[in-house]
């Protein structure tokens, strides 16, 4: 039933009237009886028995266990599961037991287990001394290598110890006052830091590093043995408290300010049209649909030359209202006043409004667009026409000779006059050929 090799029985103890142990070669086993179910559980070595061939199994008044092994007699609490080990180094004087030999009186309560090396024998009054588990203390504080006054760091209530984040690399000593055994065994963890707790050992003294603020739970827990499966436990709270800037307080305003900024940005980039802008951006690089692609055949009909100008003008009505800038410009390209307010009062809107929505189109300022406008048509008239170069400054509307010299040569990087010559006689050349 048990899946154990616990067929071997040594010994028997019946415990109540529906409860009874059983004593084998390879542990333990607990036999409850439910009526007809009979219900067994197996405790060995991984339930904390260390001696695992019991020979012998005396029931005292408390209703504790006492089992003599092959290597040394055992205390054991069937409530708590609790168990403690008796060998040479406890007193006793037995280390291995025999088979069959075990007695309780039925008059006293005494109790004898038999052994290769004599007979145990306890009585009552005994068997019931409770064993004594001092309380832990704690003795020392350490920060950063230096002891301090451990009772200046306690909570007024002294069930925490108060800390500041600059003090969070500490140890903390203790000690259980049992001047009678030395072999005693310590194990800690610093709940909610620690992921398990530290192995037993001799060391009485826990050492953190660099703890983050945060609430602690300091637990430690000692036992008298090696062989000892009972431990007494002490814990007492640790707090860090962490630097202003680290606090909640902190984290909050920083975010907020954070978002408020962002928030600014935001706002100042959608007044400037740059989500629009875009947008446009990520809808051409994801590839034009066919209501695009026929747009973009407009845009090329409507506007000519001057398409590659407004790379963000796809839709129709912005469309048109480009192609009606370029006839109005192409209209009164001989005024000297024309610029961005002559053309926004024959758009029939604000000059501010216009200009924002003519850079959202083309990417650049009505007045470079028309010095644009101007030294290319001053470029189509030499070399289409022939007009003096006189008579092509009038006609594109600057009246200042200088002016248009250095405009031109800045943009064909020559003088008006060596450009149509050039053009002239490399268009002569190819028709000659």
């Amino acid at each position: 039933m048990l899946g154990k090799a616990v067929d071997d029985v040594l010994c028997l103890c019946e415990y109540d009237n529906n409860h009874f142990f059983v004593g084998t070669t390879a542990g333990l086993v607990s036999v409850a009886i439910n009526g007809r179910n009979i219900v067994p559980s197996y405790i060995g070595r991984e339930q904390g028995l260390v001696n695992e061939m019991v020979h012998g199994i005396v029931k005292d008044d408390a209703g504790i266990l006492w089992m003599g092994t092959n290597k040394g007699m055992i205390k054991y609490d069937p409530v708590s599961g609790g168990s403690y080990t008796y060998y040479y180094s406890k007193g006793i004087e037995i280390g291995e037991f025999s088979d069959d030999s075990y007695y309780r009186s039925p008059y006293n309560g005494d109790l004898f287990l038999g052994g290769v090396d004599g007979l145990l024998y306890m009585n009552d009054s005994q068997s019931s001394i409770p064993e004594y588990y001092p309380e832990v203390i704690l003795r020392k504080l350490i920060i950063d290598r230096e002891e301090v006054n451990l009772n200046r760091f306690y909570s007024a209530d002294r069930k925490q110890i108060l800390l500041s984040e600059e003090q969070n690399t500490f140890s903390l000593q203790f000690v259980e006052l049992d001047y009678l055994n030395s072999d005693i065994e310590y194990a800690y963890i610093l709940e909610g830091y620690d992921e398990k707790w530290s192995l037993f050992s001799k060391e009485n003294e826990a050492m953190f590093k660099n703890v983050p603020p945060g609430e602690y739970l300091l637990r430690i827990r000692y036992k008298k043995d090696v062989l000892d499966t009972v431990y007494k436990e002490y814990s007492v709270a640790i707090k860090i408290a962490p630097f202003w800037y680290h606090t909640i307080w902190a984290y909050l305003t920083l975010v907020l300010l954070i978002i408020l900024c962002l928030a600014g940005y935001i706002c100042k980039l959608h007044r400037k049209g740059f989500f629009e802008r875009l947008a446009r951006a990520w809808a051409v690089s994801k590839g034009l649909g066919e209501i695009q692609q026929e747009n973009l055949l407009v845009k090329a009909s409507a506007l000519g030359n001057w398409v590659a100008f407004f790379p963000y003008c796809n839709q129709p009505e912005q469309i048109t209202f480009i192609q009606r800038i370029i006839e109005i410009i192409e209209e009164n390209l001989d005024k000297e006043e024309l610029g961005p307010t002559f053309l926004a009062e024959r758009m029939h809107i604000s000059p501010r409004q216009f200009s924002r929505k003519f850079k959202d189109l083309s990417g650049i300022t009505p007045s470079d667009f028309i010095k644009k406008y101007r030294m290319e048509k001053a470029a189509q008239l030499l070399l289409e026409t022939d007009m003096s170069i006189q008579e092509v400054i009038e006609s594109i509307g600057i009246s200042s000779r200088p002016y248009f010299y250095k405009e031109f040569a800045d943009k064909y990087g020559t003088t008006p006059k060596n450009y149509r010559a050039h053009h002239k006689a490399g268009t002569l050349t190819e028709s000659e050929s």
